[in-house]
């Protein structure tokens, strides 16, 4: 859920963001507030997770490929 503070210029979205985490509870106010996303928020939702079995299927065609 997005939130933002009286005092901030930016809204936060991520859980793991230090600065929204800074903030207090009674001062946070949900929505945007029409202020831009926070840089730390907006690199964390753009990370992507490492898919593991993409790598496994490489190795395994190696594997494959060595043996004659």
């Amino acid at each position: 859920m997005a939130f933002y503070s009286k005092r901030s210029k930016v809204y936060h979205t991520d859980a793991r963001c230090p600065v929204g985490k800074a903030v207090k509870k009674k001062n946070r106010i949900p929505g945007k507030g029409g202020r831009k996303m926070c840089n730390f928020c907006k690199t964390m939702g753009k990370a992507k997770p490492v898919k593991r079995a993409k790598k496994a299927k490489k190795a395994k065609r190696a594997k494959k490929r060595r043996r004659w």
